[in-house]
């Protein structure tokens, strides 16, 4: 008979496989980053360049090399594909839900593991990234493969306990006694790669979530127990931050050793690129796309001090439904129980994340996926000890499953409205909102004839096929629909039935990243009216515009350039865009529209 932790993991790792590979190469690449990475693989791909990414034939600086050597491995073995470039990201996926089921069991125990990793398998956000091409998949997993050799480390440290729990009635201090030497190689090498996946962010974070725990939270400094709760938190961040206990932290971190891994994985990367392009690659991402995105918003991408903490509750939805009373929950146990390290670790692990990206000007939902693992193992926690004691008059549980109710109704309706106004689609483009109710239903009538276990199970199910028909029906449904496969899809269609080869082709006033992907070829960028009439008189093929350009410059215009196709933009009611041609290339009526 197997042996019954075996069959855990093949579980968790079936679920992952489901979750992440289902479909994976059926949805067209979304516009802005997928097309533009996948692009940058293709073309280094092409001319078999293993060091300096491009994007439609011009360099881009906008991430480092780990994930385009990951695509170029998949393209050799799978061909040049959607499925080719998501596939790196996606196994870097199942990798963070194994890890995550691993590091939950380590710091509470296995039903927390289940639970936490089925979690972060059925949030949003995170299924996003892990079936886009973007480097976020890999950077969480690399990030969480560092994180969970210190929480190894400890554990080994404890003897036959785990990262709270230990042998004898005291627990030495990391900064006493030191983590084994593999665990900090095995934190430092994982950085390597994660400053590979998305530069320096790699290693600040990781240094800045353990460096907090062993500041705050290690056991080195007890939490004072006389005078007012204001003066017991003075003192304790006095002594925490005391000049002797700083190095006494910093020699414990190992930072040369540390600075001399992470350099031998990564500085060889970085110094190639910077000698093939001069310097123009490490200044445009060290300059532009860290200092200047973390100073100034960029892209019209900033928001409120409040923006991560609307933007988890709404990206990892549907555990946020439960989030805010695991973290209360979390709160009074961080400093009691025989569990209170653990707490105090994940408190470490979000808080570093929301407090750093908050301060920064450029503010995107995805900067701080990853500490889902960590709101994954959280929640986790408190749905596994609600499934030991609760009791199905618990409030906490009728707001919970309510709330995922009413949100699969918003979703519903909103899904519904967007498939008939927006897309010209069927209202079953709203399926994953009937899920949500469906699965609050049967989860309020289970806590309501007092099964709070089966209400439990029931609900992390339908989050996890919530989630699953989100990503493979609506996604694959609304794909096909955007501007870039709508353009490329029409303009091989016209040069098939006219028989005539379109080897130039350009943009005005708008330039879809997936348009360059799925045409196979560079696309010119025209930057003025005058322009597009020299692109026409130099050869030029195909010019596509929105309609308002085009209205405003038809005298600008050569008189055999006409209209080969009108579409309507993407998500735009009424906004169209113009694909323009020579007259005597046009074979078939222009303005036909592509099937849905």
């Amino acid at each position: 008979m197997m042996n019954p932790r075996a069959l855990e993991w093949i579980a968790v790792g079936a679920m992952a496989v489901v979750m992440l590979f289902t479909g994976l190469g059926a949805t067209c690449l979304f516009d802005e980053d997928e097309p533009k990475n996948a692009v940058c693989g293709q073309e280094m791909f092409a001319r078999n360049d293993w060091i300096v990414p491009t994007f439609n034939g011009q360099l881009r600086t906008d991430k480092p090399i780990l994930l385009y050597w990951c695509m170029l491995t998949s393209f050799h073995l799978f061909g040049v594909s959607e499925f080719g470039a998501r596939f790196p990201s996606a196994l870097a996926g199942f990798g963070t839900i194994l890890l995550t089921f691993q590091i939950a069991k380590l710091l509470f125990d296995r039903r927390t593991g289940l639970i936490a990793c089925s979690l972060l398998a059925s949030s949003m956000m995170f299924m996003i990234l892990a079936r886009a091409s973007t480097p976020d998949s890999l950077l969480i997993f690399f990030i969480l493969a560092s994180l969970t050799c210190f929480v190894t480390g400890v554990c080994q440290q404890n003897g036959k306990g785990t990262f709270s729990r230990f042998d004898g009635l005291v627990r030495e201090s990391i900064t006493t006694r030191p983590l084994p030497g593999l665990a900090w190689f095995g934190i430092y090498f994982a950085m390597g790669f994660a400053v590979l996946a998305k530069g320096p962010i790699g290693i600040v974070m990781p240094l800045a979530i353990i460096g907090s725990y062993l500041l705050f939270a290690d056991n080195a400094i007890l939490w004072p127990v006389e005078g007012s709760r204001l003066k017991r938190l003075a003192r304790f961040l006095v002594q925490s931050i005391s000049p002797k206990r700083l190095f006494a932290i910093a020699g414990t971190l190992r930072l040369g050793w540390g600075a001399l891994i992470v350099a031998c994985i990564a500085l060889p990367w970085y110094i190639a690129v910077g000698i093939q392009t001069k310097g123009a690659w490490l200044a445009g991402f060290l300059g532009n796309h860290n200092v200047s995105r973390f100073m100034q918003p960029m892209e019209h991408h900033s928001g409120s001090p409040l923006y991560y903490l609307v933007a988890i509750l709404v990206c990892f939805f549907p555990a946020s439904v439960f989030l805010p009373v695991a973290i209360a929950s979390s709160s009074k146990r961080a400093w009691i129980g025989n569990m209170s390290l653990s707490h105090r670790w994940l408190f470490c692990w979000i808080g570093c994340y929301v407090l750093f990206f908050s301060m920064a000007a450029t503010k995107l939902p995805n900067y701080v996926t990853p500490c889902y693992p960590a709101l994954a193992i959280m929640t986790g926690a408190w749905v596994s000890n609600m499934y030991q004691i609760a009791k199905s008059s618990d409030w906490r549980l009728w707001l919970g499953f309510s709330t995922f109710g009413v949100s699969g109704l918003a979703i519903l309706v909103a899904l519904s409205v967007i498939a008939k106004v927006l897309l010209d689609l069927e209202p079953s483009l709203a399926i994953p909102g009937l899920i949500a109710m469906i699965a609050s239903a049967v989860c309020l009538l289970l806590l309501r004839s007092n099964h709070v276990q089966s209400s439990l199970i029931t609900f992390v199910v339908g989050a996890l096929l919530f989630n699953l028909s989100t990503m493979t029906y609506t996604l694959g449904r609304v794909s096909p629909l955007q501007d870039g496969p709508v353009l490329a899809k029409r303009i091989k269609s016209h040069s098939k039935t006219s028989g005539i080869d379109i080897d130039r082709v350009a943009t005005h006033g708008m330039l879809p990243p997936s348009l360059v992907y799925y045409l196979g070829q560079n696309v010119s960028v025209v930057g003025s009216k005058e322009e597009c009439a020299t692109f026409f008189a130099t050869g030029g093929d195909v010019l596509i515009m929105p309609r308002d350009l085009y209205d405003r410059q038809l005298d600008t215009l050569p008189p055999e350039i006409v209209v080969l196709s009108e579409e309507r933009r993407f998500l735009r009611k009424k906004s169209t865009v113009v694909v323009l041609g020579r007259s005597i290339q046009v074979a078939e009526k222009p303005t036909e529209s592509l099937p849905r």
